[in-house]
């Protein structure tokens, strides 16, 4: 604030404050570094804001100089590392001051290398406030340190919370809708009631006019309430009815009350878990003086000048979230400035400026976080990164791959196009650690370059909320839930469209508006059959997305309506699947998916991409053909998280639900492996394994049992079959791919394995 305002005056002086703080904690603490940069540090600050003129470009960079080096110390702090050696800092200060630092200073700031494992470490104070809030009053404010995990929890409870609210809501709708019921048919009976009462009048009028004699009195039977017994009993009945109607009317009041207390449930439930929320929410800005400082370190030692720009400083992101994004930011900076700033000699022949620029925002998008990284440079060289996957054996020399396939290489594992190794770049690190850890996040990074122009790397978070408005759909007559923030809108289609749509494949485009959605039917993203009505006149919903560049319009068989649902993790066996954001529970108790649709569609694109170019080659190929796998698994939650395991490894899968659906496989193709269960309607695991052992045509096929059943009972009847491997569930993947490979390279184990055991 002060480099760029030389004439603040209040920027140095708050300057001068943190350092005087920073200091007498270091002193406290007998971390005598620290306290001793420090010291010179706001004595530098000291002489040069009573100097007349305006302070120097030299004296902001050996300001920041003694800012990172502070920086870097409290990390090693923090890491329980030993410090760095000051002595270059205090002799450029001494030279700036012109000005002799007395030896005995020297020595004790060079010779006195702290070992945290020994010493207190400095309390870590929230210096950025004052920057965040100048404005505050400078009185300290109470607060409390509480473990994360402790507010996981709170948050975890609170969802529960609202889960159970929710289900004494459906409860509470079902009651009420039993209760019109029971309105309608007591009006029903009244009106019966009343028809009985007037044929039971008449019935007794006309049995006294016919037996009336002249003995009788001049009265009727009615005048006299000579009522018979089914008179009596209707009137009985019409009084019963009566007081179910009074019953009726004050169970609809006490279910307004209830709805009301729920209401006012949910008000205090929502406040408490965005309460609970923000506790963990940290602004973008804390990390913007760590992002200056390596623009600055890493360009000093390249030769080159660049500066850079932070926009959406003021966005919170959850502790978590900011704590794993930070890596693969700083190594995205690291490369832009390696690979894609060119010399400031060159730059200025490409009149360009020799200062070049980095541009790092976070904006958030609907239910996405985006964070791109620009810069001004030279580009990626897309015929260099060819040249070295063609090195590398990733790329056939002949063929012709897409700017898109291209760019994904250099995401690769050791994959580089530096023409030397330095301590900076050349091992094929950086960005295959951006990568992951993007993954890892369920993120998705898209690289955009033009040469001589420059490059943008743009990273998609998913906003993590634990409540959220979820939209339920069907789709294959499985439910799915969507959130609700990420659907831009909703439009009707007619299945002849659709029709027409469908036959386009991956070409299919929608036109809303003034844009271009890309088609997609939720079922054929999900590997399921699209079926559609008989009447071509009939109209399917469709949902319009809108994430970052993507435009996608989704075909969905209907639509469940919207309510507020709790998002819960998924465990290890299925977090690896990007499309999925979690499960949630709804209020009878069902478990459903919660998709990240633009995820799925760009994992459909990746998945195609790689198979229409035929460029890559899979570096977990178990075979040098793709081998055909049947799944066989009564839970479609097992037999999709199974298959999507076996397609990342290069296999061609085919389910079945039972025995009888993988028979009827069999006779449209020949798999190399069965993956199967035990126990199955219809035809079970062992008997389909008989079967295949009995055909001569199918006995060589290897098998795999997978099964909770683990029992040595079950284990020896399946051994005594043929069965070539038997696990247990859950399975860890690593488990099933080295069963596989086993399998498909010997078709059976030796005599000595011990999967039976």
């Amino acid at each position: 604030q002060w480099q760029q305002e030389v004439n603040n005056k209040t920027a140095p002086k708050q300057l001068q404050r943190d350092l005087h703080t920073l200091k007498g904690g270091a002193r406290l603490v007998a971390i005598t570094p620290i306290a001793d940069l420090t010291h010179h540090s706001e004595s530098l600050v000291i002489k040069e804001t009573k100097e007349k003129t305006q302070p120097k470009p030299t004296f902001f960079a050996l300001l920041l100089r003694c800012l990172d080096r502070l920086s870097e110390m409290q990390e090693q702090l923090a890491k329980a590392q030993s410090l760095t050696d000051i002595d270059d800092l205090m002799s450029a200060i001494s030279s700036y001051q012109d000005a002799v630092i007395p030896q005995a200073i020297i020595t004790t700031d060079t010779k006195n290398h702290v070992d945290p494992k020994t010493h207190p470490q400095v309390p870590k104070t929230d210096t950025h406030q004052k920057d965040i809030e100048p404005e505050v009053n400078q009185q300290s404010i109470e607060q409390i340190r509480i473990k994360a995990d402790l507010l996981d929890f709170m948050s975890t409870f609170s969802g529960e919370a609202n889960i159970s609210r929710d289900r004494i809501g459906q409860q509470n709708r079902a009651l009420a809708r039993q209760l019109t019921e029971m309105h309608t048919t007591v009006d029903r009976l009244t009106e019966q009631l009343h028809k009985l009462e007037l044929e039971t009048e008449t019935q007794i009028l006309f049995r006294y006019d016919d037996e009336k004699s002249p003995n009788e009195s001049d009265f009727d039977p009615l005048e006299l309430d000579r009522f018979s017994q089914i008179q009596h009993l209707s009137r009985s009945l019409a009084e019963s009815v009566n007081d179910l109607h009074d019953i009726a009317d004050s169970m609809e009041t006490f279910i307004d009350q209830s709805d009301n207390i729920l209401l006012q449930q949910s008000r205090l439930d929502g406040e408490l878990q965005q309460t609970l929320m923000s506790t963990r929410l940290l602004p973008f800005r804390h990390l913007a003086p760590r992002f200056e400082r390596i623009v600055r370190q890493v360009s000093e030692e390249l030769g080159k000048k660049a500066k850079l720009i932070i926009t959406g400083l003021e966005q919170e992101l959850d502790r978590g979230l900011l704590d794993k994004i930070t890596a693969p930011i700083e190594h995205l900076i690291r490369n832009a400035l390696i690979h894609g700033i060119e010399k400031p000699a060159d730059r200025l022949q490409s009149t360009k400026g020799e200062v070049a620029t980095l541009h790092l925002s976070l904006v958030r998008e609907r239910r996405e976080f985006i964070i791109s990284l620009t810069d001004d440079g030279q580009g990626i060289n897309l015929e260099k990164v060819k040249q070295r996957a063609v090195e590398k054996n990733l790329l056939d020399a002949s063929s012709n791959p897409t700017h898109e396939v291209l760019m994904q290489f250099i995401l690769h594992s050791g994959f580089s196009t530096a023409d030397k190794v330095s301590q900076l770049a050349g091992r094929g690190v950086g960005l295959d650690v951006v990568n992951t850890g993007i993954k890892a996040l369920k993120g998705r990074l898209s690289i955009h370059s033009t040469p001589a122009v420059g490059t943008r790397f743009d990273i998609y978070l998913p906003l993590t909320l634990s409540i959220l408005q979820g939209l339920l759909v069907t789709c294959a007559e499985e439910q799915y839930a969507i959130p609700l923030t990420s659907v831009h809108i909703g439009e009707r289609i007619r299945v002849d469209t659709v029709t027409a749509l469908l036959a386009q494949n991956e070409q299919a485009k929608y036109e809303y508006g003034d844009e271009t959605y890309q088609f997609f039917s939720l079922a054929k993203l999900l590997n399921h059959h699209t079926q559609l009505p008989n009447d071509v006149s009939k109209k399917l919903p469709l949902l319009l997305f809108k994430s970052g560049t993507l435009r996608i319009a989704l075909l969905v068989d209907s639509i469940g309506g919207s309510r507020e649902i709790v998002l819960k993790p998924i465990g290890k066996q299925l977090s690896h699947i990007n499309a999925i954001n979690g499960a949630t529970i709804l209020g009878d108790g069902r478990v459903l998916f919660v998709l990240d649709v633009p995820a799925l569609v760009e994992d459909q694109r990746r998945l195609r991409n790689d198979t229409l170019s035929q460029t890559l080659v899979s570096e977990y190929a178990l075979q040098p053909k793709q081998p055909i796998a049947f799944v066989v698994d009564d839970s479609i939650t097992m037999r999709k998280a199974s298959e999507n395991l076996l397609k990342r490894y290069g296999f061609d899968v085919a389910t079945a639900r039972d025995g009888i659906d993988a028979v009827a496989l069999l006779n449209e193709t020949t798999p190399d492996i069965i993956l199967l269960d035990i126990e199955m309607p219809r035809m079970d695991g062992y008997e389909f394994s008989s079967f295949i052992r009995n055909s001569a045509e199918f006995q060589h096929i290897p098998i795999v049992i997978i099964t909770s059943r683990t029992g040595d009972k079950h284990r020896q009847r399946a051994h005594d079959i043929g069965v070539n491997a038997y696990l247990g569930k859950p399975y860890q993947e690593a488990e099933v791919i080295n069963a596989l490979k086993q399998l498909l390279h010997t078709h059976q184990f030796s005599s000595g394995d011990t999967s039976y055991g």
